[in-house]
């Protein structure tokens, strides 16, 4: 296809297009994506669907492809400017047999299974916004039993519903819906009937729309409407010109775990040898050790955030007190409106005394372990840990900000070996290779770290006992005691 046609430069999108999200494929992924279906090109009777269809790139790559004049397409489109141009690209490519529909994709869809209308071949790049649960899109699809947080998933839930036996869909979406609970039904819906052959990644989280800065991660991912194959392909590439792939094949039990209820779907990078889980694989509760949410969220309870110490304020850490391993409380560079937090009384609540500080505050009798919940885009690592030493901050009790998660021990601290091994091994670049196989995203949630595999707590405490201080949290240590001479997991 000819790139004349398609206009994706960022300053000629229209308002109505960057307020739907709405992002054009460049050619090289489309004609990248047209070659990841493979089963159904033999199909003597094709019919293409491109839902979302902007201006036709990817509906058009893909008609082309099969260099079969016979094949009907179907356009989806709802801007429409857009969609005017998506009518005259189909006229100036010659897309012979090609239906063009100017409506919402999610009443398009509808009405598309009403009809019993059924597709070999389906191709999309969806827009991705949150999805207020009370807009009308949200109310039509729960009727439908479609549970989402974000448009791509029910393009892609309504698409998959629109595949024929044995049909095949390509998409390029955000790499979010591998893991967390927004995402889970979506999951569940995927894995109960249909098979994943094929996911591409990226090497860098902005390389796949980089002339319109989008930072959100992406994968390219091939689903099939039959039996779950035994064999997933997994390749990568460093950018969207596709010139260094890799590629590598996996059991399907790397990518979905056969005990997993949540149906996580786990990435292995293709040129990356053996699992992490191979070495460890206990969970948190195997440990008696549990993780959390900070209780304080400060912008609701600013009349108990204090900038000034008092006889009962408690320190109230933020991510700002992480400087490297170590948490630095106070701060002289703080910039938040407090660093003390004073448990409100009856009189300024509803709930008593007691039980406030039973939710809010812990005793500062061990050591914590904290991780930010969140990290900027382009970070090294996606989890970063921490240790609340009580030494350093000489108080008897603590609480946390809601950015930050910590590692307790039934609301009470760690030793100190552990909670000195733990860090370390949270901050390992096996732990950080591990978590990328499954999170797309920049937030670390208390299901993420649940689910993480871990050492045995003897472990843990000879890797405390190996480092010096919170200094020395390096991998060669971690990696010596958890792999022996191994250096290089998944």
């Amino acid at each position: 296809m000819s790139d004349r046609v398609i206009s994706n430069n960022k300053k000629n999108r229209t308002e109505n297009q960057i307020l739907l999200a709405q992002y054009f494929t460049p050619q090289s992924i489309a004609q990248f994506m047209t070659t990841m279906f493979k089963k159904a090109k033999s199909k003597s009777d094709i019919k293409v669907l491109d839902p979302g269809a902007g201006e036709g790139m990817l509906g058009i790559s893909l008609v082309q492809s099969f260099n079969n004049k016979k094949a009907k397409s179907t356009f989806i489109e709802l801007d429409e400017n857009t969609f005017k141009k998506l009518s005259e690209n189909i006229d100036a490519e010659n897309v012979v047999s090609a239906e063009l529909i100017n409506d919402d994709f999610i009443n398009a869809a509808l009405e598309l299974e009403a009809e019993s209308k059924r597709f070999t071949h389906i191709i999309l790049n969806p827009p991705y916004f949150k999805l207020n649960v009370n807009s009308a899109a949200s109310k039509k699809l729960r009727i439908e039993g479609i549970k989402v947080t974000n448009i791509y998933a029910a393009f892609m839930w309504l698409s998959a519903r629109l595949l024929d036996e044995g049909g095949e869909m390509v998409a390029i979406i955000p790499r979010s819906f591998c893991n967390g609970p927004y995402f889970e039904s979506f999951r569940q819906y995927i894995s109960s009937g249909y098979s994943i052959n094929h996911i591409h990644l990226f090497d860098s989280r902005n390389k796949a729309f980089s002339e319109d800065k989008v930072l959100q991660e992406n994968i390219i991912i091939s689903i099939s409407k039959e039996k779950q194959a035994e064999t997933v392909i997994i390749t990568s590439s460093s950018d969207q010109q596709f010139k260094d792939v890799a590629t590598r094949n996996v059991n399907i039990v790397e990518v979905l775990k056969p005990t997993d209820k949540s149906k996580i779907i786990h990435i292995p990078e293709p040129n990356q040898g053996i699992s992490l889980t191979d070495f460890v694989n206990n969970k948190l509760q195997d440990l008696d050790l549990m993780v959390s949410t900070g209780p304080i969220v400060d912008f609701r309870s600013k009349e108990f955030i204090k900038s000034q110490p008092s006889k009962v304020a408690i320190p109230l850490l933020y991510p700002s007190h992480i400087s490297g391993h170590k948490v630095i409380w106070p701060s002289d560079t703080f910039k938040k409106q407090g660093q003390y937090y004073i448990p409100p009384n009856n009189k300024q609540v509803n709930l008593g005394v007691e039980k406030i500080l039973h939710r809010t505050v812990l005793p500062l009798d061990g050591y914590y372990v904290i991780v930010r919940r969140f990290s900027s885009k382009e970070e090294k690592r996606r989890i970063f840990a921490a240790i609340v030493e009580p030494e350093r901050i000489n108080r008897t009790e603590i609480t946390f900000e809601n950015h930050l998660n910590y590692f307790h021990l039934n609301r009470h601290g760690l030793d100190k070996k552990l909670a000195f091994g733990l860090c370390a091994y949270l901050n390992s670049s096996l732990i950080d290779t591990h978590f990328r196989r499954f999170s797309g995203h920049t937030q670390v949630n208390v299901t993420d770290l649940k689910n993480l595999p871990y050492p045995n707590t003897d472990t843990l405490r000879k890797l405390g006992e190996a480092l010096n201080s919170v200094d020395t949290l390096m991998d060669d240590i971690v990696n010596k005691e958890i792999l022996g001479k191994v250096s290089r997991v998944l």
